[in-house]
């Protein structure tokens, strides 16, 4: 089922890996994106399953959980705009945590094949939104390094070896 006027609207307006494309590129993008609406409480990703998609939030609010010890602990929440579940649509291993809808979601969902064949025929496309996957994901990196503490002091580099003269 393609998306609505009102969803592909939204797109443009707010989704951080599509900031800056112009609307005949949202266009592009719209034909590879399929709709669902989740009630609040429902799994979106369960750790360890293999999926073969991403997910672009709409409206509403998802949490993200890991295991931890065997006890499932809230790491992350992501809103209107955000974007999860690209990690395994590049490196196609299992989902790193588990994803549920904190309030009722709108949510769009891009699948490998659509997306390897869109920047395959759109390269330019392809280049941006992978630009500001990259920023996505590098952004998220540096926060969970922040709350993993301060950085450990490094040893001092070894001095340069001393040449023998004779």
């Amino acid at each position: 089922m393609p998306i609505s006027s009102a969803q592909r609207e939204r797109l443009s307006m707010g989704v951080s890996i599509f900031e800056g494309l112009a609307p005949y590129e949202i266009d592009i993008i719209a034909e590879a994106l399929y709709p669902r609406s989740l009630k609040a409480g429902a799994e979106i990703i369960r750790e360890g399953s293999f999926s073969e998609c991403m997910f672009i939030i709409l409206s509403g609010k998802v949490r993200v959980e890991k295991d931890i010890n065997r006890t499932p602990r809230p790491v992350w929440y992501l809103n209107a705009g955000d974007c999860f579940g690209e990690m395994s649509l590049f490196d196609r291993l299992p989902r790193s945590a588990s994803v549920y809808a904190d309030t009722d979601v709108d949510i769009l969902l891009m699948y490998r094949v659509e997306m390897e064949e869109m920047f395959e025929r759109h390269p330019h496309i392809a280049y941006r939104v992978m630009i500001q996957l990259f920023r996505t994901v590098s952004i998220r990196m540096r926060q969970v390094l922040a709350q993993l503490g301060p950085p450990t002091p490094q040893a001092p580099a070894p001095a340069p070896a001393a040449s023998a003269k004779s």
